[in-house]
């Protein structure tokens, strides 16, 4: 909450909030609540605020999973996560690249890798889908 408060009541950024929910009797993360300064505009689901957080700050913590050959999935869980921001041009149309970096683990995926595929494409794949992930959100953000 003091997380929140801060940005609400800051001028440099826009607040975000946990989405919980009651399933039996468990509490349930669903997704981030966004805001545009003190309005609700809308909400990140469960998988895009893994992608969020990447990109909002340093994490140890998370589990991904992602769809691979054949349909089939594997999940996989952050050890640890940098994330740098360059900013270039000018301060009316600034440029801003994100990378990412990820030390993470497979957690479940015995019958994808046991078919000779190799982590790189792991890798590759996780890569790809993560950035369209993020791209699709930044445009969104953007308007």
């Amino acid at each position: 909450m003091h997380a929140f408060l801060d940005q609400y009541e800051g001028f440099d950024q826009d607040p975000f909030l946990p989405i919980i929910g009651k399933k039996d009797d468990h509490i349930q993360y669903k997704g981030l609540a966004l805001f545009k300064n003190d309005l609700y505009v809308g909400e990140l689901s469960n998988k895009d605020s893994y992608v969020f957080k990447l990109f909002y700050e340093k994490t140890k913590t998370g589990t991904y999973e992602i769809s691979f050959k054949n349909k089939k999935y594997i999940a996989t869980e952050n050890i640890r996560s940098k994330v740098k921001y360059k900013v270039s041009c000018s301060q009316d149309n600034p440029r801003v690249a994100v990378h990412v970096s990820v030390i993470g683990e497979v957690k479940d995926a015995s019958s994808v890798l046991m078919k000779g595929n190799t982590m790189k494409e792991v890798e590759q794949e996780w890569s790809k889908e993560t950035t369209k992930r993020a791209e699709k959100m930044m445009t969104n953000f953007r308007s």
